[in-house]
Parts: C-alpha cells; sequence; structure tokens
C-alpha cells in the first residue's frame, strides 16, 4: 500500500495512448493508479477498429469495459480524419461495420464514422477513378506485374514518387514475389515486413560463425555457415558434404578434415577464431571475422539498399553484442551464445535497420504498417486462407475460463483479421488497391477473400497484364541502386565536423552508413581515463576524501580493454595510465580552478541542425572561468591549441548555449603532465559560427567524395 500511495501522490495526470494495445496486466496497473472512486485526471486514446494484437496478449475488453469501470468518465468521439480521401474512408467503414455489435459505436451508441478534411491534389484530380478499387487477375505473376505498372503510371502520370508507395501484405511470404519482380526491373525498394533483427540473413551469417567458432561439430550451424559468399561453395557441394556425413554418421567438420587440403581456407578460418575466442571478447571476434572476410568492404562496393540495410543491421548487432557483454559482465563465447539462444526461444527480436528519406517502394506487413500512411497503398493476396488467415490454433489450447479477456460473442478471429484489413485500408491517403488472384499455383482457383465484398467497392477484372518493362531483365548491377539524397542531419558534434574535413567518404562510413569498426586502443585508453578523473572529481565535489589510492582504484574500475593489440600492448598501457594519474594528482590542486561543471553538456543551433558536446570541466580561477579538456596522446604547442577547433566549439556552446563568459580556454596533456592554454574573442566565435553554417551546408549537400586531408573551405 505505501508504494501504490507513492505512484498516486507522484503520477497526478495519466494519460494513455494506443489503450487497445494494452494487456490484462497493464489494465489493473491503470485501475490501481487511478481507481475510479477517486475521479481521476485520466485520459485514455483508442481506437477498439484497430486492435490488432491480440495474438501478443492485447485485450480488447479493456476498451469496450472502459466506460463500465470508469462511469464518470466523458467520451470525446474524434471522427475527424486528416489523412484520407472520402472513397477509402467510406470503404473502410463499410466493412467494419461487420464487426458490429462489438464495437464502441454499438455499445456507446456513438458516431465512429470518420469525416474527411482532405480534398484531392491536382495530381490525383487527374485520374478517373478517386474511389479505390479491387482488381481482380488471372495470376499471382499478373497481380504482381499489374502492381508495377501501375505504379510505374502513376510516377509517370500523377508527379508521384517510389517512396509514395506501398505494398501491404497480411504476411512476410506474401512479399516476396515482389522482391523478386522490382529487382527484376531496377526499381528501389525497402523490404521491411515483421521479421526483426535476428530474421535478417547477414544476422544470421554473423550468429552461425560464433555458433561454429564455439562447436564445429554443430553441423546444423556449420551447414548454415558454409553459405557465407566469402567461401564460394557452390550449393551442390555444401549438400554433398551434409549427405555424406548423414550417410557416414558423422559431422560436416569430420568430412571437411577428411580433404584438408580442399577446405583449408574454412578449416584454417574456424581454427585461427577458436583460438582468438580464449583471449578476445565475442566482440572482438566478430569485428575480426568481418575484417578477415572483407564482407562490409563487399557490401559498400555494391551501394544498394539492400547493402545499406545489412550494414546498418550489422551495427545493431554488434551494438547488441556490446551491451549484452556489459550486463552480462564480460561473458565468454559459450555463455554468450547460451544468452543468444534463450533470447531466441523467448521470442526476443530487436527491430531491423531502416532507412528513411530515401525514394524506395515499401513492402511491409499490415501489422508492421500500423500507424504510417502512404499516397497510394496495395494490398495483394486477398483470397480466401491467406487474408482472413486460416486460424493456427496452438497445440495445447488455453482453457477460455482461465482468459482474462471477455470475451466477444463473435467470431474473435475473424473480427480480429476485419480489424487489420481496416488498418490496411486505411493507410492509403488518395489511392487504395485491393487486389487478389485467381490463381496462385494450385490446382483449383482460389476464391476472393470475403473482406472485399464488405467494402462495397466496384471490381475491375483484368485478364491481360501487358507489362513490356518485365519481359526485359537490365543488369543486376542496376537492381536496387541508391538514389542520391541530401543528408538529413539530426545533430553535430566536433567529431564528425573532424572528420568530414579529412576526408568525406570517411564521413560517410563512419556517420551515414554507419559502418561497423572495431574499438581503438587510444579511443579506449581515453575515455578510461575521462571516466576515471569525471568520477573522481564528483566524488570530491561531494565532499568525499580525494586521496591517490582511490584515485588509482577507480582507474581499474574504469579501465576499458578493448582495442588493444596484445595483452602485453593492454597491460602496457594501463601502466601509463597509472603514471600519468600519479603524475596528475600532484600537481593538480596547483594548476586547475575550483571545478564548477563536470561533463557538462550543450546544445546550440547551426543553420536549423543541433551541435552538441560535452565539456569535461569548467573551471572558477583568478583569471575568470576556464574550460579544460583532458588530452591523452602528443602534446600540442601553443601555436596548435591557439586554432585548436574543439575548444573553439566548447567556448562558443559556453557562451551562446549556457551563457557562460569564458575567460581561459585549456588542453591538458595528461600523458606529459603539461596543461597549454588560449584563449577566443568574439570576432572569433561570431566567424567561427559563420563558418560552420557552410560546414552544416557541405556535409549535407555533398556526394562524399574519397579525399583524405580533404582541403575543406
Amino acid at each position: 500500500p505505501s508504494i501504490l500511495k507513492k505512484y498516486q501522490a507522484q503520477f497526478k495526470h495519466i494519460l494513455v495512448d494506443e489503450f487497445q494495445d494494452t494487456n490484462y496486466a497493464q489494465y489493473q496497473l491503470i485501475k490501481l493508479l487511478a481507481p475510479a472512486k477517486t475521479k481521476p485526471n485520466l485520459v485514455v486514446v483508442s481506437d477498439d477498429d484497430q486492435a490488432i494484437y491480440a495474438w501478443r496478449g492485447a485485450a480488447l475488453s479493456n476498451v469496450l469495459n472502459f466506460k463500465r469501470d470508469y462511469p464518470a468518465a466523458k467520451v470525446v468521439s474524434l471522427v475527424t480524419n486528416y489523412r484520407s480521401l472520402k472513397p477509402i474512408l467510406t470503404a473502410a467503414y463499410n466493412l467494419i461495420q461487420h464487426n458490429n455489435p462489438d464495437r464502441l459505436e454499438v455499445k456507446l451508441k456513438i458516431n465512429k464514422r470518420l469525416r474527411p478534411t482532405r480534398k484531392p491534389l491536382p495530381r490525383v484530380r487527374q485520374s478517373a477513378d478517386l474511389r479505390g478499387q479491387i482488381v481482380a487477375l488471372p495470376t499471382e505473376s499478373a497481380e504482381v506485374d499489374w502492381i508495377i505498372k501501375k505504379i510505374l503510371e502513376l510516377v509517370a502520370q500523377a508527379n508521384y514518387t517510389y517512396q509514395d508507395f506501398a505494398i501491404l501484405t497480411r504476411a512476410n511470404s506474401q512479399l516476396e514475389p515482389f522482391v523478386l519482380a522490382l529487382r527484376r526491373v531496377g526499381l528501389p525498394y525497402q523490404l521491411i515486413g515483421n521479421r526483426g533483427l535476428f530474421d535478417q540473413e547477414v544476422i544470421h551469417q554473423l550468429i552461425f560463425f560464433l555458433k561454429v567458432v564455439l562447436n564445429p561439430h554443430d553441423s546444423l550451424s556449420l551447414f548454415q555457415f558454409l553459405h557465407h559468399p566469402y567461401f564460394s561453395l557452390a550449393p551442390e557441394t555444401i549438400f554433398t558434404l551434409t549427405h555424406q556425413a548423414q550417410r557416414h554418421s558423422t559431422s560436416i567438420w569430420d568430412m571437411l578434415n577428411q580433404e584438408p587440403t580442399t577446405y583449408a581456407s574454412i578449416i584454417n578460418l574456424v581454427t585461427q577464431f577458436q583460438a582468438q575466442a580464449l583471449t578476445d571478447s565475442p566482440t572482438k571476434l566478430l569485428y575480426t571475422f568481418l575484417h578477415h572476410t572483407q564482407h562490409i568492404q563487399y557490401l559498400l562496393q555494391s551501394r544498394t539498399v539492400e547493402s545499406e540495410l545489412a550494414i546498418k543491421n550489422i551495427n545493431l548487432f554488434l551494438d547488441l553484442i556490446k551491451r549484452l557483454e556489459t550486463d552480462l559482465r564480460g561473458p565468454t563465447l559459450p555463455q554468450l551464445i547460451e544468452y543468444l539462444d534463450a533470447l531466441l526461444q523467448a521470442g526476443a527480436n530487436p527491430a531491423q535497420a531502416e532507412i528513411e528519406d530515401i525514394d524506395t517502394i515499401r513492402l511491409i506487413t499490415i501489422h508492421s504498417a500500423k500507424g504510417l500512411e502512404f499516397p497510394v497503398v496495395f494490398v495483394p493476396s486477398l483470397v480466401a486462407g491467406r487474408f482472413p488467415a486460416i486460424n493456427r490454433r496452438d497445440p495445447i489450447e488455453f482453457p477460455d475460463q482461465l482468459v482474462k479477456d471477455t470475451l466477444p460473442v463473435g467470431d474473435t478471429d475473424i473480427a480480429e483479421e476485419r480489424r487489420l484489413f481496416y488498418v490496411g485500408m486505411t493507410r492509403a491517403r488518395d489511392y487504395l488497391y485491393l487486389t487478389y488472384a485467381l490463381n496462385y499455383g494450385g490446382v483449383r482457383d482460389r476464391k476472393p477473400s470475403g473482406f472485399l465484398a464488405e467494402t462495397g467497392l466496384p471490381v475491375t477484372n483484368i485478364t491481360d497484364v501487358n507489362l513490356p518493362l518485365l519481359a526485359v531483365a537490365p543488369p543486376p548491377a542496376s537492381v536496387i541502386k541508391l538514389p542520391y539524397r541530401k543528408i538529413k542531419l539530426e545533430h553535430l558534434s566536433y567529431s564528425q565536423i573532424d572528420t568530414f574535413k579529412a576526408c568525406p567518404l570517411k564521413y560517410k562510413y563512419r556517420y551515414v552508413l554507419k559502418v561497423p569498426a572495431a574499438p581503438h586502443h587510444a579511443l579506449s585508453f581515453g575515455q578510461s581515463l575521462h571516466d576515471t578523473l569525471h568520477h573522481f572529481h564528483q566524488l570530491e565535489l561531494q565532499g568525499d576524501k580525494s586521496t591517490l589510492k582511490h584515485l588509482l582504484q577507480l582507474y581499474t574500475r574504469h579501465f576499458n580493454p578493448e582495442g588493444y593489440t596484445s595483452p602485453a600492448h593492454k597491460h602496457a598501457r594501463f601502466r601509463s595510465g597509472k603514471k600519468a594519474l600519479r603524475q596528475y594528482f600532484k600537481v593538480y590542486r596547483q594548476v586547475l580552478g575550483q571545478p564548477l561543471e563536470l561533463e557538462k553538456s550543450f546544445r546550440l543551433n547551426i543553420a536549423g541542425v543541433p551541435l552538441v558536446g560535452k565539456i569535461d570541466r569548467i573551471d572558477a580561477t583568478n583569471q575568470g572561468l576556464e574550460i579544460v579538456d583532458y588530452k591523452t596522446g602528443q602534446s600540442q604547442t601553443k601555436k596548435q591549441v591557439d586554432i585548436d577547433e574543439q575548444l573553439t566549439i566548447y567556448a562558443l556552446g559556453a557562451q551562446q548555449a549556457l551563457n557562460l563568459d569564458i575567460n581561459v580556454l585549456s588542453l591538458y596533456f595528461l600523458e606529459s603532465n603539461q596543461k597549454v592554454s588560449t584563449t577566443r574573442s568574439l570576432t572569433d566565435l561570431k566567424n567561427y559560427h559563420k563558418h560552420l553554417e557552410q560546414v552544416v551546408h557541405h556535409i549535407q549537400t555533398s556526394d562524399f567524395p574519397a579525399k583524405p586531408g580533404h582541403p575543406f573551405p
């Protein structure tokens, strides 16, 4: 009760968005925090017609019973629609009416008929059909061809771009014919679907690599790993090895070792990484493997949407492994594999990468499209058995008596499928095309989905699709090439500016494509000393006794072991860090002022882009306020520090974002125990601000040429 009272007092106003997606436990929590008898300040926002997540525990009854549980609640029906044109809304409303009486519109006697506010744009008015339509085609290939032809027509006639189109399906597998066709004709696309990070082929390769290193006799993992493009093995060779292993009741690994000359590259790679796994972290193994196989370089050369997505997914996976290593406190490879397997078995699947602001056709499952909108939407494969999907019951059914959700009187599976269909329809702004084929490769013709007739849309029967473009396949190199796009800068930092000036292509790899790069020992060493000194001075400000022993203990705790070339190199740098801290401890009170701020963040606007940074310390001294930035590595001269851009950015941030007048700027070189100071005038800062605006413009419009030592103005 005391904990409940604490949170009830803390949360005076509660707003729950997407209330239809809450489960039973979440609703009980809401009722505990905001009991009806207290007349709470509670707002829930919901659309029962978009409740499509029952399969993951969402309870529609939460919405249907809310008014019963909170009888004093005021009901506000939001019916103004800013997205879709009237014919689309009418068809969707016709469909969803078939879920009555288990809808709020009936139960609460309210009006949920959406009123459009948009008028057709000039490009839309050019079309003869503004109602949306149902299109019937003879075969699946004709259905795919017709949709691509319609996209090309609208791009040519109505001034749409590829990113205005979405193909939405009930299941991931129904997107595959469109992937093949769009590749064949060279149209740019992104496959989003329902699949997560662990479902991506490039991530499979990395997971199977780790499993093979752990146990090369794991034939299932080795079979998959042998398909890696680095080995250039023909599928027939892999299947022959598998068959021989099964016939001799042995592992594929044993079969490889029977022909050590033929399969030397595979055997050597696995044994090399088995040896490395004894000393290196799983993250370092992955970085080394990617470097060894040159897989990233291969992806960079292809310059396709698929390759950019693959790079981004690799980066997401490496970030995940780093977090797991931190959470599990340096796990061994067996421990990490065990944890990954547990995640997979539990159904955990982080989101895959996407590329925003790029002109591509979107291929998405309807579940993944919820909350999105597109000017033109195609929903294909609308036949019985596909949509609504055939209900696949669990092998062991959960008794209705134990279900906490209040079950509606109708067919709950069909009602949920109808809501999913409704969500798909209402993603469209201008055009909605619902399509199906009579034949999808079976012996018998398929029946159209029963949902189609419920929409009231007219049916157009097409028997011939004249799309000569599909008959001529362009060269494979032209498939889904990345179009030029202006770079969207979410934020800017000194490191980004410095990298772009050094080499624009390096900037693209690091900050646009986010190409995975192994941790470098210089960065690890510098971060170790920074974190140590921040922690030390933070405790000092809090009144803790500052001793050399305590400082060195903090260093041991904060030392980052990543990126060093060998254990001997790591130990040598660890000792040099201790030496630097001993020297620092002897003199810091004499050469530094009283710290007012530690790790002080700032954010200022440069041509509409946030420039962000973090100042190591701001000190009060006899000369006024001083910015101090710790540095590891070689010392710089006074002349170099006078033009140091990072210090200029810090001075600009302190002045414009923190409203501080800085008198002195200093770099403290820890390994040489030397502080070098400088100043910046108001004119210096004003001129540099203008320079930064030019930098932002150059980055946003650059095609990122490979120019090491690029002479930036």
